[in-house]
């Protein structure tokens, strides 16, 4: 008697596939789709194509590829891409049998951009074959000369614009449009796009010049009614203060719920208090600011809900503390209300401590997330920092720290509560100390160690580690990235036992030691031996480099007493 089968109904389905699309499985949601008919017709299709801009995260929020991955990795990754890309636009065509561009929810063109400027890309074979066919029209040229002979070179603005205006044409449900920073396309198209972008939520604008246009932003005011979000790489233009006030200011109060801008783009009190507006329903703040358009964070006083928060004071004032002191104050009293904050990143911010304190005075305060770094002249000092510091250990809920601070002249009181307050933070998974820790030395990276055994990112650096160092950090069960960019003493012996103590939990480890004591280094065929032994172990990977150059003399003769 045959058995009989038992399929699952198509609601479960629908619900399996949900959920690997909220975890961006793109892999299972592939491996379901191609083995069976009615997986693939319970939402499988759907799902996949709506988080297809996550598949492979190929880019960082710069419009930057991604360049971690091995050579081989990194072809295969491209070669999916390029497949991934021709299938949307054949569909868009109405070149395939089921039109996947009805679920696409982003329409990445940065992305695009990336691709057709990568050289693994442009090989004959891969670049070739996508735009042979129906894409054929799509490989926009010009003549240009290369190694001194005439080469059709594509125009990759045009190519992704013509690409846009297919897509846009049927893909109604998109929710998302992105640029690239350089090869920008919105300038040329945006207009003509919006009135059919009728659930279009998030914009991220390469360049900011675009929303200079009054028409542009009434067609956002008129047909966008669900915008919400807005990241912007750059605006170079006088008036971009203006003219982000007006977008952001016309929108019904209280929608705006992420804006971020990435380099300067010349915000100031006319956009912050646009931003003021949508007080109860900013979540995300990121802004990247010049010169006193820090002290227009003063203008944000409705803007509690916030969750997350990130300065970057691309251009200090000197001295602005000092002779702003009430405003600066004005803007540590409306941190201190934002109780709902859980990440805070503040760049070049030298009075970092003093915007903070009172945020985490607060019995409320509860941040996961927090990053306090600067170019050097623009460091926080440690010294007289000790009621900041207390009040930073007892973030208990706090699971990221990265922090670069000037310790330079700093009493031992002083450090000693900065290293209290960090093995106060026992929650803590990823840990990276610059500056500060410049004077760490074996004992104090022992007692980080001993308190800190959830830790899963460390940067470190410091002076005169060695192989007891090692031993400490191998108890760390859920360590998978270590930097030691303090001067070390480690050994071959030290390096391959702390390798082969590794358990389960350390799969995947990198490893990586900056600086060398060049006369303790370790010969190259037992890096060799503990590369291969990590990368048998927990396929990881170890990388090592010595405080100087091994051909250069550390004293040359030629110097003068």
């Amino acid at each position: 008697m045959a058995s009989e089968r038992t399929t699952l109904p198509p609601d479960v389905l629908h619900l399996l596939c949900d959920e690997l699309s909220a975890r961006n499985d793109f892999s299972s949601l592939y491996n379901c789709l191609v083995s069976s008919r009615q997986i693939a017709a319970s939402g499988a299709i759907n799902a996949l194509y709506r988080i297809s801009h996550e598949c492979f995260g190929r880019a960082n929020p710069e419009g930057e590829p991604v360049e971690d991955a091995p050579a081989a990795e990194a072809r295969q990754i491209t070669q999916k891409n390029s497949i991934l890309w021709r299938t949307i636009i054949m569909s868009a065509l109405g070149q395939t049998s089921y039109p996947y561009y009805k679920h696409l929810r982003v329409l990445d063109l940065r992305d695009l951009s990336n691709m057709l400027q990568d050289d693994t890309f442009r090989s004959a074979q891969m670049y070739d074959y996508f735009f042979s066919g129906p894409l054929a029209p799509f490989m926009i040229t010009v003549k240009a000369t290369r190694s001194k002979q005439l080469v059709d070179q594509l125009k990759i603005k045009d190519t992704v614009a013509a690409i846009g205006d297919v897509i846009v044409d049927q893909a109604h449900l998109l929710e998302a449009l992105t640029e690239h920073a350089i090869e920008t396309v919105f300038s040329m198209r945006l207009q003509r796009w919006l009135p059919k972008l009728q659930n279009l939520r998030r914009l991220d604008v390469g360049d900011g010049r675009v929303l200079a246009d009054e028409s542009l932003r009434s067609l956002i005011h008129k047909h966008c009614l669900n915008f919400s979000e807005l990241r912007i790489f750059s605006f170079a233009d006088d008036a971009a203060d203006t003219h982000l006030a007006a977008l952001i200011g016309g929108l019904p109060e209280n929608t705006i719920v992420l804006f971020e801008n990435i380099s300067d783009c010349k915000i100031n009190t006319l956009t912050c208090s646009a931003l003021n507006k949508h007080g109860k329903s900013l979540r995300t703040l990121s802004l990247a600011l010049m010169d006193d358009g820090l002290l227009a964070l003063a203008k944000l006083s409705d803007c509690t809900r916030l969750t997350t928060f990130a300065i970057d004071w691309l251009r200090q004032t000197p001295g602005l503390y000092t002779s702003k002191k009430d405003a600066c104050e004005e803007i540590a009293e409306w941190l201190k209300g934002c109780n709902t904050l859980s990440d805070v990143t503040l760049k070049n911010i030298s009075f970092a401590p003093e915007l903070l304190s009172p945020l985490l005075r607060g019995s409320q305060a509860s941040l996961t997330s927090l990053t306090l770094t600067a170019t050097e002249s623009a460091l926080y000092d440690i010294r007289s920092q000790s009621e900041f510091h207390n009040l930073l250990g007892q973030q208990r809920e706090l699971n990221e720290l990265i922090l670069a601070a000037n310790a330079d002249d700093a009493s031992f009181e002083d450090r000693a509560v900065m290293l209290t307050a960090l093995c106060n933070l026992k929650s803590l998974r990823k840990l990276r100390v610059t500056r500060l820790a410049d004077d760490f030395v074996g004992a104090d990276l022992q007692e980080l160690t001993d308190h800190l055994t959830n830790l899963e990112d460390l940067y470190i650096g410091g002076i005169g580690y060695t192989d007891d160092n090692l031993q400490s950090l191998g108890k760390l069960p859920r360590l998978r990235n270590l930097v030691v960019a303090g001067l070390s003493r480690f050994t071959a012996d030290g390096l391959l036992d702390f390798v082969l103590n590794l358990g389960d939990g350390n799969h995947g480890l990198s490893l990586q030691i900056d600086l060398a004591d060049f006369d303790y280094a370790i010969r190259d065929e037992q890096q060799v031996l503990i590369s291969e032994t990590l990368a048998a172990r927990v396929a990881g990977v170890f990388r090592y480099a010595l405080s100087r150059d091994p051909n250069i003399p550390e004293y040359d003769s030629s110097d003068s007493d």
